[in-house]
């Protein structure tokens, strides 16, 4: 038998039940997933990114048969193993190794197989922990022993829900060569990640949904993309409207940020490598005279949790008149942990935002995460601005 998913005009809606709910059918559909037409055959590792109430976990649990849809058809071949949450079904009073006796017995129907349960032990790496109570584990330790029970069962379909953060980076590169190594065993692994770089890296499919519906469908290379260029104009919109609403009559006629570029070395391909200097180049051309203009720059994950935010003031030039410049701030050492971020640059005069433009960068190599933060941004320092034309 082909092992497959095939979901035809799949619709969710919820309700509660009250009059008012009564009233919102009436007036309008409420839709978690809204006409959902996705096939998914063996060998795919598939995707699934989305902003938060797009719908995302509404499709995991259908796909898993654990809630049914409103509309549509939903055809599963093959056996679906759901981790939608880490720890549950850990057993807090039984050590570890008993946990893992435990999964390795459920999920056997051959006695033999139990004698993995060696090979699980090393594979969670919790040392002597293993042969002590899970009430005494950490977090981040009930973390990798519900993980570890995850990668060994051998399901034909692995639905995984934002579980791939388990234990440190070495931690969590086994467990993603643990889940290639299934994918290449020809079963379906879908899997829902805010983590971007985890899409580009493990996934060879990428699905984008939009308020229930499917946005894009294809490359992850293709869809990643497609899905920062979306966050990166909502954050600029809304930005826009805080400003406008805090100073109505502000209008984005008189300044403009015209280009924003990365640079390392004479590379410029909006790439960093973690650990080397980087300078920044941004363009701008005012239509009228600045005074004292300031140069905010912050970075942001693409789920909109801003990392750093730093604020250059020129030293060289405290009144810019109308005309086109090229702004240079350089950094040190980029000292950021891999994966995709937003820089946002900023144009600040008399505390008001004249103007605002975003890139996303890549960001490569091993990183230094530091202080208990996920990254730490220096301090840009804008060393010139030169007139253009």
């Amino acid at each position: 038998m082909t092992i497959s998913i095939s979901l035809k005009n799949v619709r969710k809606s919820y309700s509660d039940g009250s009059i008012f709910d009564w009233v919102r059918r009436k007036s309008r559909a409420n839709f978690a997933l809204d006409g959902i037409n996705v096939d998914i055959e063996e060998g795919h590792t598939v995707g699934i990114i989305g902003e938060n109430g797009a719908g995302k976990s509404t499709l995991l649990k259908i796909i898993a048969g654990l809630m049914d849809p409103t509309s549509g058809t939903v055809d599963i071949h093959g056996h679906v193993h759901a981790a939608l949450t880490l720890g549950v079904g850990i057993q807090e009073e039984l050590t570890g190794r008993e946990n893992l006796k435990i999964d390795a017995e459920l999920q056997t129907s051959n006695a033999t197989d139990v004698s993995r349960l060696d090979e699980m032990v090393e594979f969670a790496e919790l040392g002597e922990f293993i042969d002590r109570p899970v009430r005494t584990y950490s977090s981040g330790m009930k973390s990798r022993l519900s993980f570890t029970g995850l990668v060994f069962v051998e399901p034909e379909i692995l639905l995984i829900d934002e579980t791939l953060s388990a234990g440190d980076q070495w931690f969590q590169k086994k467990a993603r060569v643990a889940i290639n190594a299934l994918c290449a065993r020809g079963k379906i692994v879908v899997v829902v990640s805010h983590n971007l770089e985890t899409i580009l890296d493990m996934c060879n499919r990428c699905i984008w949904l939009r308020d229930g519906k499917v946005a894009a469908d294809g490359a992850p290379a293709d869809v990643v993309p497609l899905y920062a260029d979306y966050q990166k104009a909502r954050r600029e919109a809304t930005i826009v409207k805080e400003q406008q609403r805090a100073r109505p009559d502000w209008q984005d006629t008189s300044a403009l940020i015209t280009d924003i570029s990365v640079f390392q070395a004479e590379d410029s391909c909006g790439s960093l490598a973690a650990g080397r200097a980087a300078k920044i180049l941004i363009g701008l051309c005012p239509k009228v005279s600045l005074h004292s203009p300031t140069i905010r720059i912050n970075i942001m994950r693409p789920d909109g949790l801003l990392i750093a935010t730093n604020e250059s003031v020129y030293s060289d030039s405290k009144f810019l008149v109308a005309g086109s410049y090229e702004i240079e701030g350089a950094i040190d050492s980029v000292i950021l942990s891999p994966g995709i971020y937003f820089m946002h640059v900023e144009l600040i005069e008399d505390g008001y935002l004249r103007d605002s433009k975003s890139i996303s960068v890549k960001v490569t190599g091993a990183g230094t995460p530091t202080g208990g933060k996920p990254v730490l941004m220096p301090a840009v320092e804008v060393c010139s601005v030169r007139v253009t034309h």
